[in-house]
């Protein structure tokens, strides 16, 4: 019984097989088909099989962007159907230009270039179910464009990273580059290379849209130095020389500015390529190329201090150098002098310039008889003939001061700075005598003890450098103690003593005038207007145009009742003539009537005529001259009117030719008085 139930159960199972491979009738639905053999042999239950088939029904490509730019990428995203769950959903990519856009099998596209292409997608198990979808491809253009711009200038031979952005960022090269002017600049593997001086405009524009660019302008300046070489050989100098600097620049086309600097600017100053000696010591000058710093030459000098020139011709000669440089005593000594004529001895200080200060001790050993025997300072070019000028002391006929040009010149300066025994003159000693000059431009202060006593604006010295010198003529001295200083600010520390700025001095001789400032002073005593004054130190009141002078007139007196020229005022002495010299004159007396008149005094030699007569005179009565007086000059075309007012009237009115300068000199012809408030003014 058991054999035959288990063949039973084994042809069951064979017949049941053989049933499933012979049902051609069978077809697959559209869900899944599912076939089941069951056998049964006896009381036993057969076992069942059971087998399902799934697949994909439908694609669909899922994307909605369908225009990309060459260079972009994108995934092919689907939506697969499939009839059950274990269908084979594998798909199959496909494009229809490979030129123009590859798909991987993962579904990736990658534009390669500007058209139309399609890309498909089907199932891998049956290429009828699919889908496709239409891509335009076109090409990135530039949208913006920006040139580093940190570099804007540089030199002749410097090269520079050439960096721009090009937005997007792919469209590099749809861009182009020009240059405005190639003479000077190039583009070289990225990198800017400056050619030559000048200025040229570096452009990057798109191809497609000339508008979408940007632009850098280059200054391209000359090549910085490779060297500087200074070319003096002099390093000895004396105080006061001035000399140029000469160096060389290689290449010779590189930038040519440099600054000049020394490290003691107390011993030199720098004035472009000049350099002035101003003191001994040592000093090192350095040129340094402004391009670039550390190419620089440097030139040290010593400069010496003789003190005096030695080496020039002429007036120099008759000096006595042998001893300027002795430690104890240093001296210099001018030439022996015989009783008659002898020649001019000039010591020349060895520094120059337009402003300095000057000083030295003069003892005198000895003088010829001319009554003009003597010595001074002053200032001289460098000229061998001893071009000059200088303020003089004679310590003949009880002792004088005069200014005069050298060469011999006795004009008009001459004959209007002569003081006589006045203003402590008479009592200086010639065996010891401090002379003293400064220099300002144009304005020249004579010292005589380190009191002003002469102060002049001239031009002939105008923009021309001169040695502050002494001179000696028809005298022997020894010069000691000298000193000369260039320095600004030493000078200007002199120029504010009280003594430089005094304006007037007293010129009696006699004890007749009361000087007690600029501004006040009072005469008495019976003498003459020519000695019974009070005088401008020199220029010092220079009244040039139109101006104005005013002061106080008080306790007029006459000191003498029986001479009708008893007269107090101010002459207004005409500048720059020789002789005679000539003033416009105000005076006031009060002798027997107040009065007020205009006269002309004249100076001739040895002869005076101190007042043309009466009848000359322009004459105005008054109640008193005792009050508030003003002067005014006024020029008209070749003529001026000189003007008197009296407590602010008008009280004469002279009309004159004379339209020079004057020099106010304050005086009193046998009279008496006092003047106050002083001051004078020039007028627009």
């Amino acid at each position: 019984m058991k054999k035959i139930a288990l063949f039973g159960t084994i042809l069951g199972t064979i017949l049941g097989a053989a049933s499933v491979l012979t049902s051609c009738d069978s077809k697959p639905s559209t869900g899944s088909t599912s076939n089941s053999v069951s056998t049964s042999v006896g009381t036993s239950t057969s076992t069942s099989i059971s087998t399902s088939i799934s697949k994909v029904t439908n694609v669909k490509i899922t994307n909605d962007i369908t225009k990309y730019f060459v260079g972009d990428s994108v995934q092919i995203n689907t939506k697969v159907t499939t009839s059950g769950d274990n269908a084979d959903t594998s798909l199959v990519y496909k494009t229809s230009d490979s030129k123009v856009a590859t798909v991987s099998t993962s579904g990736l596209v990658n534009f390669l270039s500007v058209g139309s292409v399609e890309i498909s997608v089907s199932s891998a198990t049956d290429n009828k179910i699919s889908d496709k979808i239409a891509f335009e491809v076109s090409k990135k253009v530039p949208t913006e464009i920006k040139i580093n711009k940190d570099f804007t200038s540089g030199r002749v031979g410097d090269e520079i990273e050439f960096n721009y952005v090009v937005t997007p960022v792919e469209c590099r090269e749809d861009v182009k580059v020009e240059i405005s002017n190639p003479q000077v600049l190039e583009i070289k593997d990225n990198k800017i290379k400056l050619l030559k001086e000048g200025s040229s405009t570096i452009s990057v524009i798109s191809k497609i849209d000339a508008n979408v660019k940007d632009e850098l302008t280059i200054e391209v300046l000359k090549a910085a130095p490779q060297s500087i070489t200074i070319n003096n050989t002099k390093t000895s100098y004396y105080v006061g020389d001035s000399f140029e600097l000469d160096y060389t620049i290689i290449p010779s086309d590189a930038e040519e500015n440099v600054k000049i600097t020394s490290d003691h600017n107390d011993i030199v100053s720098i004035e472009g390529k000049k350099v002035n000696v101003l003191k001994d010591g040592t000093v090192t000058i350095k040129i340094t190329s402004l391009a670039k710093e550390d190419v620089f030459d440097t030139l040290t000098i010593n400069a010496i201090n003789p003190d005096f020139l030695i080496n020039k011709d002429g007036y120099t000669k008759n000096v006595d150098y042998t001893h300027m440089n002795d430690k104890e005593e240093a001296y210099l000594q001018t030439a022996a002098v015989s009783d008659t004529d002898n020649p001019h001895a000039f010591a020349m200080f060895n520094a120059s310039g337009t402003k300095y200060y000057a000083e030295a001790t003069v003892s005198m050993i000895g003088s010829s008889n001319d009554g003009w025997a003597r010595f001074g300072i002053g200032s001289a070019t460098d000229d061998s003939d001893g071009n000059a000028r200088a303020f003089f002391f004679s310590p003949k006929e009880g002792q004088k001061i005069v200014m005069m040009d050298v060469p011999n010149g006795w004009g008009a300066i001459t004959a209007q700075s002569m003081i006589w025994q006045a203003n402590g003159i008479n009592t200086m000693d010639p065996t010891n005598l401090k002379l003293g000059i400064l220099r300002d431009g144009d304005n020249f202060y004579y010292l005589l003890n380190d009191k002003l006593y002469w102060f002049e604006t001239n031009t002939k010295f105008h923009d021309v450098n001169t040695y502050p010198t002494i001179i000696a003529k028809d005298t022997q001295i020894n010069i000691t103690d000298w000193s000369v200083t260039l320095d600004n600010a030493q000078i200007a520390a002199k120029l504010d003593l009280p003594t430089m700025k005094q304006v007037f001095f007293n010129a009696d001789t006699n004890g007749r005038v009361n000087f007690e400032s600029d501004s006040k002073f009072s005469i008495s005593g019976g003498d003459t207007f020519q000695n019974a004054a009070v005088k401008p130190i020199g220029d010092k009141a220079l009244l040039k145009g139109n101006f104005a002078i005013e002061f106080d007139l008080s306790n007029v007196g006459s000191d003498n009742a029986n001479d009708n020229n008893n007269r107090i005022g101010v002459a207004l002495r005409q500048v720059g003539i020789e002789s005679p010299y000539i003033s416009d004159s105000f005076a006031m007396t009060n002798n027997g009537a107040e009065a007020f008149d205009y006269r002309i005094f004249k100076w001739n030699g040895g002869g005076h005529t101190y007042w043309e007569t009466q009848n000359e005179a322009t004459r105005a009565s008054g109640a008193t001259v005792e009050g508030h007086y003003k002067i005014v000059r006024t020029i008209n075309g070749n003529s001026a009117s000189l003007v008197l007012y009296f407590n602010n009237a008008e009280v004469l009115n002279v009309t004159t030719s004379y339209i020079g300068d004057y020099h106010p000199i304050f005086g009193a012809n046998y009279a008496s008085g006092t003047f106050n408030n002083v001051t004078f003014y020039g007028i627009e």
